[in-house]
């Protein structure tokens, strides 16, 4: 059994991975609207004499990269924020015994 000290340690260090998660997730999020806007830019272009093929494809390879790194990132922050869950849980039953005593 752990300590209230050692449980608070574990939650700080907790909430200090996922915020370095959730910013890694925004970052995969602009990167996906980044390359939404070269698809975009490239299907505007087709209308034009050159070929913006190759590009398009480039970004909708990015895109979907994106794609798959922001399901990864938002599974890893859906499990820290449960296990987070339970480290306050486990917190407030401490507290209570602390409390209680």
């Amino acid at each position: 059994m752990s300590t209230l000290p050692d449980l608070l340690r574990l939650r700080f260090d907790m909430v200090s991975q996922l915020s370095l998660a959730t910013s890694r997730l925004q970052k995969f999020q602009q990167a996906r609207m980044s390359a939404e806007m070269d698809v975009q830019r490239c299907e505007m272009a087709q209308e034009l004499p050159n070929d913006c093929q190759p590009e398009r494809d480039a970004a909708l390879a990015r895109a979907q990269a994106a794609d798959e790194a922001i399901v990864d990132c938002e599974t890893q922050i859906a499990q820290m924020e449960a296990e987070l869950d339970e480290t306050d849980r486990a917190i407030a039953t401490l507290a209570e015994r602390g409390a209680s005593s």
